[in-house]
This record gives structure tokens, sequence and C-alpha cells, in this order.
């Protein structure tokens, strides 16, 4: 969050191959062992579908607050 209270919004593309690797590891699916639990995660998902030209566009936006830092 800003000092305005606004947020941020970055795109991470594939030309940050490291970037982009760990976020893809944040947000991968988490396995876990029977018998135990995992992490205390706060994933907020968004999803929007827009039809033009021709073509269906979903945009996914997943947010956490585990980026703060």
């Amino acid at each position: 969050m800003t000092e305005t209270g606004g947020d941020h919004f970055w795109w991470a593309k594939h030309n940050q191959p490291t970037l982009l690797a760990d976020l893809e590891l944040l947000f991968a699916e988490e396995y876990v062992l029977a018998g135990w639990s995992g992490l205390d995660l706060d994933y907020t998902t968004t999803q929007s579908v827009d039809k033009g030209h021709g073509r269906i566009r979903v945009r996914e936006l997943t947010a956490s607050s585990l980026l703060q830092d």
C-alpha cells in the first residue's frame, strides 16, 4: 500500500525469468502430507471474461499480502 492509500500492481513477464519463477513458486498449488497442515495463505483471486473481435479473453488476478516486504 502506498502512502496515499493505493496499491501497486506489477506485470511479471517472461523476460524477467527469476522474478517470474519466484512468483510461480509462491502461487503454486501446495501439496501437504496426510497428518500435516499447510501454511495459512491469504490469496484473493478475481477473474474477468471479455468477448470481442471474435475472441474470448480471460484475465485472472491473484493477490497475497505475503508480497508486502
